[in-house]
């Protein structure tokens, strides 16, 4: 395969990048997929969702070593041509969001990030499709025991999202997982990214 052949493909499957002209990201950069994971609308279970709620960033100088080695493990068995070019787009395209954003009440759990609005999450685990530049992309969410999942797949790549609480509620962990299948011979690349609420800005006293 050539040089030009294995950054399209992994550009296709990691979220989008300029491959011989400009081209718009339709998908997190795995990220993890935030249209795919926000076109799962509809109404969730949210009684017990509440410790979600509120705005979380993440935490500062975290160590990329577990990501950045899970990426080298996972591509150790391709050709040092296709290793030399996977390598640096998957370390661009797994960078964490800076954000996250969870809104619960009565009705529904919502979920945005890098800015954008939160919008309504479905968690029965039931799958949504829709048509991007960069075909079919087909999204689910669920309830685990005390988690959120969100998983989506393209013809490319598939992965996951998992959002958990720990430290009494202080902290947003996000195990992400992705296997890219636009090349054969990548294993799946897998890590953990920490969060922290974010404090509410209090109004100045009169």
């Amino acid at each position: 395969m050539s040089p030009a052949c294995i950054q399209n493909a992994l550009g296709l499957a990691a979220g989008g990048v300029r491959v011989g002209r400009p081209v718009v990201h339709t998908v997190w950069r795995f990220g993890l997929f935030l249209t795919a994971l926000c076109t799962a609308l509809g109404p969730a279970h949210s009684q017990d969702l509440a410790p979600f709620d509120g705005r979380w960033h993440r935490v500062a100088n975290q160590s990329n070593q577990a990501r950045l080695e899970s990426i080298e493990a996972a591509i150790a068995d391709l050709s040092w041509v296709t290793r030399t070019m996977a390598g640096p787009i998957l370390r661009r395209t797994t960078v964490p969001p800076e954000r996250y954003v969870f809104r619960v009440d009565e009705d529904e759990i919502a979920l945005g990030e890098r800015g954008r609005e939160p919008r309504p999450l479905l968690t029965d685990g039931s799958e949504r499709r829709f048509d991007g530049d960069r075909g079919t992309v087909t999204t689910s969410s669920r309830r685990l025991a005390e988690a959120i999942e969100t998983r989506w797949r393209t013809s490319q790549a598939h992965g996951s999202n998992t959002f958990r609480l720990e430290d009494g509620g202080a902290t947003l962990v996000v195990e992400s997982v992705l296997q890219i299948t636009a090349l054969s011979g990548i294993e799946p690349i897998r890590y953990e990214t920490r969060f922290e609420r974010t404090p509410a800005v209090s109004s100045p006293s009169q």
